[in-house]
């Protein structure tokens, strides 16, 4: 395998630790030239995969090179929490479909699903004050209220801040004094139940005047 001017590179070392794997699980012929995988990663399953050979080490020279990096690594902190709800929350990976196209189109639809998690995780932590109405349905905030706090409606709905305690207390979230603020990993979980508690207002709920109780 030969890989020029990308040995020293993030990419070669990658592909390089592919190879090596593959050569340690006994696949002794393994030979992976790696503009070939990109293409053919492009043209039968429509992938795009970035040019192995811009793919290398940012230098470092002055101060404002650290902070650059250092704002690339929390923009890529943000991007591993992004798969990780794909994967973990989602669950992708155990999706088992026919065709790739219908794999893409379910894949495209559970990627808005993750990137909905995400926005509310860090909209609650850079708008905390924000009316929950901004973002969820009457319907919605107003069945997790009367089951998680055992009260009646506000007048008016509540903060953001408060609201995803209560969302994500349905997800596991303790709500002490000094933890910090829900994750992701709670909040998927509480939406899902939330989706559950909104179908029964719609259909049941007190706002519903076609519903006849006997």
């Amino acid at each position: 395998m030969t890989m020029p001017r990308l040995r020293k590179s993030l990419a070669g070392r990658a592909v390089g630790r592919f190879v090596r794997f593959g050569m340690a699980r006994g696949l002794r012929s393994v030979e992976i030239d790696p503009e070939d995988f990109r293409k053919d990663l492009a043209e039968k399953h429509g992938l795009w995969v970035p040019h192995f050979g811009r793919m290398k080490d940012v230098p470092i020279e002055t101060l404002d090179d650290v902070l650059k990096i250092l704002e690339y690594y929390m923009a890529r902190w943000a991007v591993e929490i992004y798969f990780r709800t794909l994967k973990t929350g989602c669950r992708v990976e155990e999706i088992q479909l026919e065709t790739i196209d219908r794999l893409q189109r379910c894949l495209a639809f559970y990627k808005i699903i993750a990137w909905r998690i995400l926005y509310l995780t860090y909209l609650n932590r850079t708008c905390p004050k924000l009316p929950c109405s901004a973002v969820f349905e009457d319907c919605e905030w107003k069945s997790v209220w009367r089951v998680v706090t055992k009260r009646p409606l506000p007048k008016k709905p509540p903060m953001l801040s408060k609201f995803m305690q209560l969302l994500t207390q349905l997800g596991g979230y303790n709500n002490r004094a000094t933890e910090a603020p829900p994750g992701p990993q709670p909040l998927w979980v509480g939406l899902r139940r939330m989706t559950d508690f909104a179908t029964a207002w719609l259909a049941f709920g007190p706002e519903n005047k076609k519903v006849v109780y006997k």
